[in-house]
């Protein structure tokens, strides 16, 4: 009996691409953002944010095809810019 878990798994190859998007969109984003006025930690939070409210959707739902309707899609892309957007915070600005 298979079991289903909270978790989402996916293979080595899709975190590869996640995290290769990630450093990819910080190394462009960072320095353009600190150019405009940002301080370097805010800087880096949008940027994040942005890298990884695209990256984690476009891996888990294109690469890995792990939905099973737009609605689903849609919630699942909705929660995750929340969620890394609030991950980016408070790993930059810690309480």
């Amino acid at each position: 009996m298979k079991e289903s878990s909270w978790f989402i798994k996916f293979n080595y190859k899709s975190a590869i691409i996640f995290f290769t998007f990630v450093i990819i969109i910080n190394i462009i984003l960072c320095p353009l953002f600190q150019q405009i006025g940002f301080a370097y930690q805010t800087s880096l939070f949008i940027a994040n944010s942005i890298a990884c409210s695209i990256g984690l959707p476009f891996v888990v739902l294109k690469l890995e095809g792990k939905y099973k309707n737009s609605r689903q899609a849609l919630k699942f892309i909705l929660i995750s810019t929340a969620v890394c957007t609030i991950m980016s915070y408070f790993l930059l600005f810690p309480l």
